[in-house]
């Protein structure tokens, strides 16, 4: 029986390792370059939709604090 216990913990073990390295995959970054902190809203709206990540973000921001709003 202790065997058996012993198997199935180390089991166990080596499965939680290789999630937790599988959890910690580097990101992805985003081939496109976002535009500049200062830019305007528009391009980052075109990069943003593009599917650039900082472009997204810097957007974000944007609406946050009601900076570039539509109605």
């Amino acid at each position: 029986m202790k065997f058996w216990t012993a198997v199935a913990r180390m089991a166990f073990f080596m499965f939680a390792l290789a999630a937790v390295a599988g959890a910690q995959a580097p990101a992805q970054t985003s081939a496109q370059t976002a535009a500049p902190p200062g830019a305007d809203p528009n391009s980052l709206l075109a990069a943003a939709t593009a599917g650039d990540a900082q472009a997204q973000f810097k957007l974000g921001e944007y609406y946050f604090s009601a900076r570039y709003v539509t109605l």
